[in-house]
């Protein structure tokens, strides 16, 4: 038999981890995700560290706060690092925001939480104090999602606010290994490193920020955990555990070198590669990534679902994926867009996600069925909006799988930071196979099958326009 994924490669792209199956949990609810953040904060030992867009002013957010306040007193070992994106965080101040809300922790436990905040480089910071808030976070956002706990690291597209923990569909994946956690915790350690640094103040904001020294070196690191795999070249810093040929002090790869083939091979194991699109930065893996399960999608035996919750997928990730073999693109309603019914400009967006899907699908024509996710309507009682994103591949009985932040959009992969992993199960019968079985089917629960005219019904030349101008910021 042919060995399934053979375009994936991987392993030129990426540092492998090989992961027990049993140590890999995969949850479908939103309040799942939130009870087990509660539940992991007051059980860790060390280290609990947390990137997010942004973390809302709300109860469900005042709980964890309260719930990372006692585990702190009771134990000053543990170390707290917070990694939010600093135009977000700050959106609403002087107002209550994600800064003034975390900046009394840090005040409480100077010596055991670092709140880090990013401003991309790509903005001039006296654009900053002219551009409206909400415009100027086209510029550029912290989006990674890392929730680490001694030595889990779960993995998602979720934000810390209260739709998320509630109404809004989204995906989470739980690793329970501690090479993978410490990757995750480094690369997440190094973007804090370059990122503004949060103190509490008795100003009017409650909080000040300052610039962290030495961004150069934090710089140096992120690139000596990322960039070697983003070349094109055969050798893996990290592909024999038994050679330290290619070893690299710096970034402390050489520690996470995987175990063997045939482990990989088990029906107990899965093999996580973990990538990252840090383009404001000069540093990426994630789209060649993405773009090798494309490729994979248009062979013959393979069978595929691409998901996006903010459906206006990279042109050059488009031109590969309109061409899969046996395909479903699930993308959300109108009526399931966060921005439906919203004020202002941002109430164009849920149309505008949705004439993207149809020119996809216009485009893709019988390669791909276009399914259209809505589970009530957002903002009423009941509605849910979409927000998952994810890709499947199905193969001779193998699966594979993107979990992350990125939404594979234009925007995503030039202007956001984004972190994920592909993860492949060699048996799709097994244990996790069976996870993400029941979690593909949790999503197309809530879709029907829907044509291109469908999709976007009476498109207006104005709306065409409007496309036009914000394509590349949606």
């Amino acid at each position: 038999m042919v060995r399934p994924f053979r375009s994936l490669n991987l392993a030129e792209l990426a540092p492998r981890f090989v992961v027990p199956q049993n140590k890999i949990s995969v949850f479908t609810d939103p309040s799942d995700f939130y009870e087990h953040l509660c539940t992991r904060i007051p059980q860790a030992k060390s280290r609990i560290f947390l990137a997010s867009l942004y973390m809302g002013v709300n109860p469900e957010n005042k709980r964890i706060i309260s719930l990372l306040d006692t585990a702190l007193d009771t134990n000053k070992d543990l170390k707290v690092d917070i990694l939010m994106d600093a135009l977000r965080s700050t959106r609403e101040s002087p107002h209550p925001c994600t800064a003034s809300m975390l900046a009394p922790l840090s005040a409480k436990y100077p010596t055991q939480v670092r709140i880090s905040l990013y401003r991309t480089p790509k903005l001039p910071r006296v654009l900053q104090h002219v551009i409206p808030k909400r415009v100027i976070e086209g510029a550029g956002l912290q989006h990674m999602k890392l929730y680490g706990f001694d030595n889990e690291i779960l993995l998602s597209g979720a934000n810390l606010s209260t739709e998320y923990y509630t109404q809004r569909q989204d995906r989470y994946i739980s690793f329970d290994n501690k090479k993978l956690c410490d990757y995750y915790h480094e690369i997440f350690s190094a973007v804090s490193g370059l990122s503004l640094q949060l103190t509490a103040s008795k100003n009017d904001r409650g909080f000040n920020l300052h610039t962290n020294e030495n961004e150069s070196s934090f710089l140096k690191k992120l690139k000596a955990l990322v960039a070697p795999y983003s070349q094109t070249s055969t050798n893996n810093l990290i592909s024999d555990s038994n050679s330290d040929s290619n070893s690299n002090s710096d970034s402390g790869i050489q520690e996470s070198s995987h175990e063997s083939s045939s482990q990989a091979n088990s029906q107990e194991m899965a093999e996580v590669y973990p990538v990252c699109q840090f383009t404001p930065l000069g540093i990426g893996n994630e789209v060649q990534a993405i773009k090798q399960m494309a490729m994979e999608a248009q062979s013959s035996s393979c069978k595929s679902m691409f998901t996006a919750g903010y459906f206006n997928v990279y042109p050059e990730l488009a031109d590969v994926l309109k061409r899969a073999n046996d395909g479903t693109v699930v993308v959300a309603s109108p009526q399931a867009n966060g921005f439906y019914k919203s004020r202002g400009i941002s109430s164009k967006i849920p149309r505008m996600y949705a004439l993207s899907a149809r020119r996809f699908a216009i485009q893709a024509g019988d390669h791909v069925s276009m399914r259209e996710w809505q589970r009530g309507v957002v903002n009423t009682p009941g509605g849910w909006s979409y927000h998952a994103k994810g890709f499947y591949l199905l193969q001779q009985q193998a699966l594979a799988t993107y979990i992350g932040s990125s939404n594979f959009t234009y925007r995503s992969f030039k202007h956001d930071l984004e972190c994920g992993a592909v993860v492949i199960v060699r048996n799709s019968e097994s244990s996790l196979g069976e996870q993400l079985e029941r979690e593909m089917s949790n999503i197309k629960k809530y879709t029907r099958e829907v044509t291109s005219e469908q999709l976007c019904p009476d498109v207006t030349l104005r709306e065409l326009m409007l496309f036009k101008m914000l394509r590349k910021r949606l």
